[in-house]
């Protein structure tokens, strides 16, 4: 299952738009709000695995696609179908 981190504190639409395209394209996703702080062993485990990755962890969401592979950001709805190449690829 996909994970979605985003931070309810502030407004992304980044976030909003990889939680659309989740419910568009009918992937099985979970979202975990960083802001919790039940949340936040999970959360930092995941930024050290993105910052291996060499993603961009400055940059929410973070979307998690297992759990050791994900990417941070999402793109428009213009080239989001870059994502869904990405995600057909590993699948």
């Amino acid at each position: 299952m996909i994970r979605i981190f985003y931070n309810s504190m502030i407004a992304c639409k980044h976030c909003a738009s990889a939680v659309s395209f989740m419910e568009r394209y009918k992937y099985e996703y979970k979202t975990i709000d960083i802001s919790q702080p039940e949340n936040k062993e999970e959360y930092e485990k995941v930024e050290d695995i993105l910052h291996e990755l060499k993603e961009d962890i400055g940059i929410l969401p973070y979307v998690m696609v297992t759990d050791d592979v994900g990417f941070t950001g999402f793109p428009s709805t213009e080239t989001e179908f870059e994502i869904l190449e990405y995600l057909q690829a590993i699948n």
